[in-house]
């Protein structure tokens, strides 16, 4: 009984675990994306759930994370999801005081999200047109 109990207890863990791990239109967030940021000691997972609740550390921090390959263009996809959550100026007031070198490296992810995301409203859209107060502020140097 005690083992059967257990056994439906981690069941539902790595279910609840499982939910936490969606993007914004239900989707599994990328495997790699998740491991390498583990590799810096980052759980995307929760960063990204503490984002979509508006903390503005965790949009500040989720934004500014650096990947060095293919998980660049999955974190891009997840970023312009989440701006359209949370909203231009939310999420701008989260970045006021990121470096122009910040702004450029972010830039980029929001470009390469546009052109691979599966969203409609956004692919193969340029940042100006989508969400153009943003790219206002990411142009400012």
């Amino acid at each position: 009984m005690r083992s059967e109990l257990l056994l439906i207890a981690f069941f539902f863990l790595m279910i609840s675990c499982k939910d936490e791990c969606k993007d914004l239109r239900g989707n599994e967030i990328n495997e790699m994306l998740i491991i390498n940021a583990d590799k810096n000691q980052i759980n995307y997972c929760s960063l990204y759930t503490k984002a979509k609740e508006g903390n503005i550390e965790a949009i500040r921090k989720i934004s500014l994370l650096n990947f060095e390959d293919s998980s660049g263009y999955e974190h891009g996809i997840i970023l312009i999801d989440l701006i359209e959550y949370t909203g231009e100026k939310k999420y701008i007031s989260a970045l006021s005081t990121i470096t122009i070198e910040e702004k450029r490296r972010l830039f980029a992810y929001l470009d390469v999200g546009l052109q691979y995301t599966d969203n409609t409203k956004f692919k193969e859209k340029e940042l100006k047109n989508v969400f153009p107060t943003l790219s206002v502020f990411l142009s400012k140097i």
